[in-house]
């Protein structure tokens, strides 16, 4: 029973100094980083060894990393898309249009015509509503004419019938003229009109010329009586209002 007893007791403290080692032994194959315990290689063991990343470190190696190619595909793109619009020029003389072009194309600058509609100055027409016919139109321009009210008959459109008392450039003048017949005992009423004309642009695309407008060819431009502006712009942002196709 003793012998037993004695066994028991070595095999419990053999047990014991095992676990000890072992635990030493894994304690020096882990280092602490950030708060975490990660495997530490040693030379003596196989395969990569570990190497500690000190914040330094860090910082070259993500620099090092850093892929500039996107920034350079963004810069050529950018470059693609860049276009050159000289104008406003009229559209009523194409002999205008016709002297920038060959002015451009003497300097290997292909160019495109592009015609903008643009809103000009409005205009306020003074009238009373359309009449029901023809004939009640009539019998209201002879009580005008009779007051020497200048008038006539709106011959067409969505005023038909109706009797046009004047236009003006000026919106208070409109107006003034609006009050001097509503005090004669007439409703008159003010339509605004907003006019419209074409101008003309060219038209140059990066993409399409290895040379771009410089001042001095503007200057060139300008002095033989043109009064043009240069814009750069990217083409999406001038197909906006122009189409660039």
């Amino acid at each position: 029973m003793r012998w037993i007893t004695i066994g028991l007791l070595i095999l419990n403290l053999g047990y014991f100094l095992v676990g000890k080692l072992e635990y030493a032994y894994q304690k020096k194959l882990t280092v602490k980083v950030d708060g975490e315990y990660i495997a530490n290689s040693t030379k003596n063991m196989p395969g990569h060894q570990l190497v500690l990343v000190t914040q330094d470190m860090r910082a070259v190696i993500e620099n090092n990393n850093v892929d500039n190619t996107p920034t350079t595909l963004t810069t050529e793109s950018n470059k693609k898309d860049q276009c050159e619009l000289v104008g406003p020029i009229s559209m009523a003389d194409n002999s205008q249009l016709t002297r920038i072009r060959e002015m451009l194309y003497s300097k290997g600058i292909s160019t495109q015509i592009k015609e903008v509609s643009v809103s000009g100055r409005s205009d306020y027409w003074v009238y009373l509503p359309p009449e029901i016919s023809r004939e009640r139109a009539v019998l209201k321009l002879r009580e005008l004419k009779g007051k020497k009210i200048d008038s006539f008959i709106i011959p067409e459109g969505l005023l038909l019938n109706g009797i046009s008392l004047g236009v003006f450039d000026i919106h208070e003048n409109a107006e003034k003229r609006q009050r001097e017949l509503s005090d004669m005992g007439y409703a008159p009423e003010i339509s605004e009109n907003t006019n419209k004309y074409k101008e003309g642009w060219l038209l140059v695309r990066s993409e399409q010329n290895t040379e771009s407008i410089s001042s001095e060819l503007l200057g060139q431009i300008k002095s033989t009586g043109l009064e043009v502006n240069l814009r750069k712009e990217g083409c999406s942002e001038v197909a906006s209002w122009i189409d660039i196709n």
